[in-house]
């Protein structure tokens, strides 16, 4: 009879685990009052599987699953640790780590496991937030979990700018009083992170007591609010307008001798996409802007994302020399390393955002 058990018990073990992979490997997307699972079978054959909600969605994989396959494929070794290693980050029910083997047999078995890595953070929030997030994204021509992931991105780069110059507690206010605007938290959503911006809102979650799933609704609402204030900014700015029109001679040839001026060498690409609003300017680069033009930094901040935000889908040279359309503005960092510049040249530009 022991043994009878313990062979049970086997089986429940391989399929946990193999759970324990898909989950890690397979490709879930969200969208308006529906979630979406994508993952590569043995055969070469897609399961692909669709429910209301996440907790119908996992019921449906394991049903799928279970009606397909007569027993779970072996998972290797590699990719044993690798959804170990996901499974040990994670910092509850609401925040689960993607990760993708680059083992050669688990390449071959699913097409998903060569996607980047995601870090995956449940945020609950009013439905209109979200119809909000899907209804910019279609306007953009892309996924709601894109746009989510950029509008995060862009927030936790202003928060680090403005938690320097105003209390933490007033911050929070405000994004408190962003979200609440949309009315009672009511529907639950996934937001599909990078994994290096994962880390960064975990670490920003720890330090200031909050979770992962208030900061990346927080950062959604902020970014979705900047969004409208720059979309509806008033031109007549005086301060505005003059900073828009202290740097308009600058774009294009002459940006070079501008960028040479404030430090950034002889970058004029990386300088007009900073005048464009493509490129998000630090600190440093601001207040050099501000002294060389005569104008505030501030303003020369509102001048950058209205002119962005303005253009209904402004274009730019990627590096490679193919266009390429920037919906939301990078972060300086990002902005940087996309010009695969020398060493000792990237540092000193990455300088500038410490």
């Amino acid at each position: 009879m022991k043994s009878d058990i313990n062979l049970t018990s086997l089986h429940l073990r391989e399929w946990a685990e193999f759970l324990l992979h898909v989950s890690a490997v397979g490709e879930f997307r969200d969208k308006v009052g529906r979630h979406e699972f994508s993952f590569g079978l043995p055969g070469g054959e897609e399961l692909n599987v669709a429910a209301d909600t996440p907790d119908q969605l996992a019921k449906k994989v394991m049903a799928e699953l279970a009606d397909t396959l007569v027993s779970p494929p072996v998972v290797s070794e590699h990719s044993r640790k690798g959804n170990c290693s996901a499974a040990a980050i994670q910092g509850g029910p609401e925040e689960t780590m993607t990760k993708h083997s680059d083992d050669q047999a688990s390449t071959q078995t699913s097409k998903t496991y060569t996607k980047a890595k995601k870090v995956t953070v449940g945020v609950s929030s009013n439905r209109a937030m979200y119809d909000m997030v899907a209804s910019a994204a279609e306007k953009h021509g892309m996924s709601a979990a894109d746009m989510a992931r950029q509008l995060v991105e862009q927030s936790l780069e202003r928060f680090y700018t403005e938690v320097d110059e105003q209390s933490p507690r007033q911050l929070f206010e405000k994004y408190e009083e962003r979200l609440r605007s949309y009315g009672e938290k009511s529907y639950q959503w996934m937001a599909r992170l990078d994994a290096d911006l994962g880390l960064d809102i975990k670490l920003a979650a720890q330090e200031f007591k909050k979770s992962a799933s208030q900061m990346v609704g927080y950062f959604v609402a902020e970014g979705l609010a900047q969004q409208v204030e720059c979309q509806s900014t008033d031109v007549a700015d005086k301060q505005m307008r003059e900073a828009l029109d202290a740097t308009e001679p600058f774009i294009g040839v002459r940006a070079k001798a501008l960028a040479e001026s404030v430090g950034l060498g002889k970058q004029r690409g990386l300088m007009n996409q900073v005048l464009g609003g493509a490129v998000l300017a630090p600190r440093r680069l601001l207040d050099a802007l501000s002294r060389k033009l005569g104008v505030t930094a501030d303003s020369l901040r509102k001048a950058f994302e209205f002119r962005f935000f303005d253009s209904t889908a402004p274009a730019f040279k990627a590096p490679d020399g193919s266009p390429t359309v920037c919906l939301q503005a990078k972060t300086w960092e990002v902005g940087v390393k996309a010009l695969q510049l020398p060493a000792d040249e990237e540092q000193k530009l990455l300088a500038l955002g410490d």
